[in-house]
């Protein structure tokens, strides 16, 4: 809108909302709120963690890390709404999802949530002609399958990024000290499908994880080891 000035989206996690920056004018915008939930009183509840832009600039997601779900900003209007995520609170200091990371799919036509404590990546509908739009339409559970056969949690998904060519999704796993590698694919009529394909060792609690321009090598940091590689 304003030649030379980009806008910057950040998460104030004692705050419960998250602000406008502009980079021309070194000045806050706008603030957001995003303490929404009537069965969350207390300031702090919810705990902005990351922030995505969708490509077409209508929808600022911000993850509410305690509050199991993710605020969609109608970034014309300022206007924000709640986006359920993950396994529910039973009452109001009961554990979160922890939904965290965000990344928008290369298309922009869904956003892909990491949800730690649901060891689920959370499929949000960002097309704007689809009667979907902004809802949860698919929820990829990355345990693996004997994790699932037996029922038990722990996988941690806390990072999400794209190849360049948008087909494959990589969550690292903090708890696994993994990479699970995520097929996407188109589906029926407009929906997309997911597949775990395998998973890539890693040192201990992969945090974060970047792919290269040319989709050939991916760079991950530790959380809790020194340097980074295998875990030969």
């Amino acid at each position: 809108q304003n030649p030379g000035e980009y806008l910057i989206y950040a998460a104030l996690t004692l705050s419960d909302v998250a602000v406008e920056l502009s980079t021309k004018t070194r000045t806050l915008k706008r603030v957001f709120d995003l303490h929404l939930n009537p069965k969350h009183p207390a300031i702090p509840a919810e705990y902005p963690y990351a922030t995505a832009v969708d490509p077409r600039g209508r929808t600022l997601y911000v993850s509410l890390h305690d509050g199991s779900a993710v605020a969609a900003v109608d970034l014309p209007t300022g206007k924000a709404s709640l986006i359920q995520v993950g396994r529910q609170q039973e009452f109001a200091s009961a554990p979160s999802s922890h939904p965290g990371y965000l990344v928008a799919s290369p298309s922009g036509d869904a956003v892909y949530v990491a949800v730690e404590n649901s060891d689920l990546v959370s499929v949000i509908d960002n097309n704007p002609s689809s009667p979907n739009y902004r809802q949860v339409v698919a929820n990829i559970d990355v345990r693996l399958p004997e994790m699932q056969q037996m029922k038990i949690l722990g996988a941690g998904p806390n990072h999400l990024t794209f190849t360049p060519d948008g087909k494959i999704l990589l969550v690292t796993l903090g708890t696994l000290n993994a990479v699970a590698v995520v097929q996407v694919s188109a589906g029926e009529g407009n929906t997309l499908r997911h597949e775990v394909k395998g998973y890539l060792p890693t040192l201990w609690y992969p945090h974060t994880t970047e792919v290269s321009a040319d989709g050939k090598t991916i760079y991950l940091t530790s959380g809790k080891a020194k340097g980074t590689g295998t875990n030969k």
